[in-house]
């Protein structure tokens, strides 16, 4: 998710408060996600067809953070990132 999209902010969501031992979720990580819980729903269970997949695309553009409500926090200036081309090459 947020940690490989190459914009370099977090974005916290809402978050449900638990206050018993059984709880219903109604957060749903409003304003971190890109529309709404419903447009993530898939067919069945291994199915990777969604509004907002990527699984099969081979290359995408990071998120608009700007479309998104939640807390933005940029990610520090010490901090870096790995991806797969860093890697040895494997023989």
């Amino acid at each position: 998710g947020q940690a490989y999209d190459g914009d370099n902010i977090g974005v916290s969501g809402k978050v449900d408060t638990r206050r018993t031992v059984e709880t219903t979720t109604v957060a749903q990580a409003e304003g971190a996600i890109e529309g709404v819980w419903s447009d993530y729903m898939v067919a069945s269970p291994f199915a990777t067809a969604f509004k907002y997949s990527r699984f099969d695309a081979t290359e995408a553009k990071p998120r608009d953070v700007s479309k998104l409500s939640g807390k933005k926090t940029p990610m520090p200036a010490t901090a870096y990132s790995v991806g797969a081309s860093d890697l040895p090459e494997m023989v």
